[in-house]
């Protein structure tokens, strides 16, 4: 089952981009929650012994964060994924006419996502698809959360505007560049509130700081 996963997981990425698919993760947030009392907004992870006792929406979430414009992040995209009755919302990054990138965790339990481009407001895409073609990293752990990255692919290429773009990915960085120290922009459709179990229908982004494992593993 494992071969027979990695296999369409490589045949999913045989595309120009390949080479770069190692440099994706980046666009990916890690699973946080971000503490807004502060100044300086810094990546808190959720400590071990309290992720199983979260909801996988509340793992998929970051807290708060500034309200975007429109044109601002023309890449992002809104997933409602399904499996029979059950819904559950969650981002992605267009990367290409026909891919959008997002978390395994999006994907991995649903058979059928709705995909929105072109808006800021969740329910209001400019432009709206659906797909069952989902590619999920074969080593994809749903415990651990690791390797948790996944491909959708779209029935058909979509046309770029100025409202419908891909994300630059990184071309002049080393595969093996930890990231660490730098800073990042991250949005979504996510929760504004620890208090609130629904989400903004607007989009929300953040600046965030990415650290290292070894700082992650002090408190995760």
């Amino acid at each position: 089952m494992v071969q027979e996963r990695t296999a369409r997981w490589h045949t999913a990425l045989k595309s120009p981009k390949r080479q770069q698919w190692s440099q994706l993760a980046v666009l990916l947030v890690i699973l946080c929650i971000c503490d807004s009392t502060v100044d300086k907004l810094t990546a808190i992870p959720i400590p071990r012994h309290q992720a199983l006792s979260l909801t996988r929406d509340m793992l998929a979430k970051i807290v708060n964060g500034q309200t975007a414009q429109a044109k601002q992040f023309p890449w992002q995209a809104s997933i409602r994924a399904a499996l029979g009755r059950s819904v559950t919302v969650c981002g992605g990054s267009l990367i290409d006419a026909q891919w959008v990138l997002t978390a395994a965790h999006c994907a991995n339990d649903y058979n059928v996502f709705q995909i929105g481009l072109g808006s800021v407001h969740l329910n209001m895409a400019r432009l709206t698809m659906s797909t069952v073609s989902k590619f999920v990293h074969p080593e994809f752990d749903p415990w651990k959360l690791t390797n948790d990255v996944a491909l959708i692919r779209l029935p058909s290429p979509v046309p770029f505007s100025v409202e419908i773009h891909p994300i630059r990915l990184p071309i002049n960085l080393s595969p093996r560049d930890p990231y660490v120290g730098r800073q990042v922009t991250v949005s979504g459709f996510g929760r504004t509130s620890d208090a609130v179990q629904s989400i903004s229908t607007v989009l929300k982004f953040e600046r965030m700081r990415i650290i290292s494992n070894a700082e992650c593993t002090t408190v995760y």
